[in-house]
């Protein structure tokens, strides 16, 4: 993709760049490697059904994990910890655990922990599995919750399915353009683990793989990807599930649950002119609203001839602080394409974002030889002000048009979401592009 880079330069030097950046980050994963190590596979399998106590409770990473911090803890359905024995194994990449007796029949959730041999970077998640012969999962009852997601209305259910394991229900007011969602459950004591919804049938996404096995407080993120919408829409939802009588029940707020923040930055929500309007005439101010209020704002507007339109300062309208507008100047007709960055007045996080917009009539074109093979590209390059993102501490991916050179790149390969995030927090670049691939 290389939005902002492959369009300054030539196809020659784009192509030595890309392969050098290869080569780099081939060196890079055999010397340093990525910052955390993830299982591959799983025994049991991830909402396995058993017929008899596993040999095994083990996994197998993508990198050489430490056997210094690495661990696997099997718990019941009432959380407690199953008495286990740490297997020798072949490799560093393999941990194991045997349980000291026969398991009784019902849900197991295993909590796993790696550590890099690499840096000792630590990662945490969990799955679950289960002994036939009992009860399969430990919900009884529904809870149902409501929550903004951008501009959608997300319905949470928590509930238990047919055969007595967890279900995740998602519902939307509008589900169009919707391409995917996500639910991202976490827990203090577990970790995370970000998981593919399927579609019901009947409007609906559905998470039956028996996640939730344990009693007590989760949280749920619900990621919805749209087409054509950069950001992805979000909205958390906190909930309990009661340890005797496994009744779920949602917080009332849910605000209050995660010290840690979890993608909680200023969503774009919407722009006038709208992301791929075409207009008649130019504006002469910009508009953006976003999902939090804003601390700051700043803009970035490229016009047809490459030049950068803004012609004053940004200003956040004070009354709701949700909507800020920037000055622009006419650059005659073509695609104007619109870089942000804001900083949430909520909780601090930075976030950014680019979207464009036409105005309509022919734009001046630039003599080209007849002969000459085109490639397809961005109309309008990212074009870098220099502005540094608070909280990146990567100089490689510190201004917006560094990481959207590697958004470009890796298009379709990883969740940008997670990758913005990463960065947000401090974390590298290496470190942040492991974390959000997709596989």
């Amino acid at each position: 993709m290389l939005r902002g880079l492959s369009s300054l330069l030539s196809p020659v030097l784009a192509l030595l760049l890309m392969v050098a950046c290869v080569a780099l980050l081939l060196v890079v994963s055999a010397s340093t490697a990525f910052a955390h190590s993830y299982p591959k596979t799983m025994d049991p399998a991830p909402n396995g059904r058993l017929d008899a106590t596993p040999a095994h409770v083990g996994m197998t990473f993508d990198s050489p994990v430490a056997s210094q911090g690495t661990s696997i803890v099997v718990l019941d359905a009432t959380g407690n910890p199953i008495p286990t024995r740490v297997d020798a194994v072949d490799g560093n990449t393999r941990a194991s655990v045997s349980t000291a007796g026969d398991l009784e029949a019902g849900p197991y959730t295993v909590a796993w922990t790696s550590v890099s041999a690499d840096d000792g970077h630590a990662a945490q998640g969990f799955y679950t599995f289960v002994v036939n012969g009992g009860a399969v999962g430990i919900l009884s009852g529904v809870a149902r919750s409501q929550t903004t997601a951008a501009d959608l209305t997300a319905t949470l259910t928590v509930a238990p399915a047919d055969d007595g394991s967890s279900l995740l229900r998602v519902d939307l007011n509008d589900t169009s353009a919707v391409e995917r969602v996500r639910i991202r459950l976490r827990r203090p004591d577990l970790g995370e683990d970000l998981l593919d919804t399927k579609p019901s049938g009947d409007g609906g996404w559905l998470l039956t793989g028996n996640e939730v096995a344990l009693p007590g407080a989760w949280h749920a993120q619900v990621i919805v990807r749209r087409t054509n919408i950069f950001d992805d829409a979000q909205g958390g939802f906190d909930f309990t599930v009661d340890p005797v009588s496994g009744a779920p029940t949602f917080a009332a707020d849910r605000a209050e649950y995660f010290a840690l923040p979890i993608f909680a930055h200023a969503q774009f929500v919407n722009s006038t002119p709208a992301a791929n309007a075409n207009v008649q005439s130019a504006p002469s101010s910009l508009s953006a609203t976003w999902s939090q209020e804003l601390a700051s704002v700043q803009f970035t507007v490229t016009g047809p001839d490459g030049s950068n339109v803004v012609n004053g300062t940004a200003q956040i309208n004070l009354s709701e602080r949700h909507t800020a507008s920037v000055p622009i100047r006419d650059a005659g007709p073509g695609q104007y394409f619109v870089v942000w960055h804001n900083v949430s007045g909520d909780d601090g996080d930075p976030n950014d974002g680019s979207f464009v917009f036409t105005v309509a009539g022919q734009p001046t074109t630039q003599t080209t030889t007849p002969s000459a093979p085109t490639t397809p590209t961005r109309p309008v390059a990212c074009v870098e002000n220099g502005i540094k993102t608070p909280g990146i501490a990567d100089s490689r991916v510190d201004t917006y048009c560094k990481r959207q050179a590697i958004r470009d790149q890796y298009k379709g390969k990883i969740s940008e979401l997670i990758f913005n995030f990463d960065l947000s927090i401090g974390m590298g670049l290496e470190s942040s592009l492991k974390d959000a691939m997709t596989g």
